[in-house]
């Protein structure tokens, strides 16, 4: 999840994230803004924009898009899950086209 840019867009004063409680707080100033974040948060989180199987062969590959997952994040507001058994990555975020665009 990309805290800064979800920051800026919405003029948040912050936006935490606890992984053990599984939760998340927003603050701003307004409780409009508020809202609004948190109703985009929901929408990445329904389900991934772009979801693909990776060949056994170029398993090189989820290794690569590993390595640059911050500046996926940054260039396409959007954040990778992997699952490396099923060989299978996840993308999560609300532009599915930018993200296809990073990776092809």
């Amino acid at each position: 999840l990309n805290k800064d840019r979800l920051c800026s867009s919405f003029q948040l004063h912050r936006l935490s994230i606890s992984s053990e409680t599984q939760s998340f707080q927003i603050q701003a100033a307004q409780a409009q803004q508020v809202k609004d974040a948190l109703h985009c948060v929901a929408v990445m989180l329904r389900r991934p924009v772009v979801s693909f199987c990776i060949d056994p062969e170029e398993v090189i590959a989820m290794r690569v898009l590993k390595t640059h997952k911050k500046d996926f994040s940054n260039r396409t507001g959007c954040w990778l899950h992997f699952k490396w058994p099923a060989r299978t990555v996840s993308v999560y975020g609300l532009d599915g086209a930018a993200a296809s665009t990073y990776v092809c």
